[in-house]
């Protein structure tokens, strides 16, 4: 029986292809065992905690091992580096070598890779958007933040 706050516990579970769902808050924060536990279930990312949904090795493993990992990927990780899109990259590799292995040769294949890459096109492009809203509702607040320490300041003069 798996010990769900025990790391070696949780690390022989997702080793042997389990879930990560049930580990504690803080495993789903180890880096160790996310890693572990994308690199037998790509989606497994859904269950890391946000930090980790945003840490650059542990996204690529999961992609790596499953393309759909994408959907579980933090948005500041498409904010067009060309490190990021190396996740990218990764993820439309797999989904062709995905299609190859069971549509190969066949009219079925063109189509059903050209459905997975409008998917990823789709997440990327929701992603995308939400990093940006995201970084300009940061610059709003800074502005505003800015603005309001020039009215202090003018106040402290009068």
């Amino acid at each position: 029986m798996t010990d769900w706050n025990d790391k070696q516990s949780v690390l022989e579970h997702v080793k042997k292809g389990g879930t990560l769902i049930f580990a504690s808050e803080e495993l789903k924060n180890d880096k160790d065992v996310v890693l572990e536990a994308v690199k037998n279930d790509g989606e497994a990312l859904r269950f890391a905690s946000k930090e980790l949904q945003n840490d650059k090795d542990v996204v690529l493993e999961a992609v790596k091992q499953n393309w759909r990992a994408l959907y579980s990927a933090s948005e500041e990780l498409f904010n067009g580096s060309d490190e990021n899109n190396k996740i990218i990259d990764i993820a439309l590799e797999n989904i062709k070598n995905q299609m190859r292995k069971k549509y190969d040769g066949t009219k079925e294949y063109i189509q059903k890779c050209a459905k997975e890459i409008e998917k990823i096109n789709d997440i990327i492009a929701e992603k995308t958007e939400k990093y940006k809203e995201s970084e300009q509702e940061k610059q709003q607040v800074k502005n505003d933040f800015e603005k309001t320490l020039e009215n202090l300041g003018k106040g402290k003069g009068e």
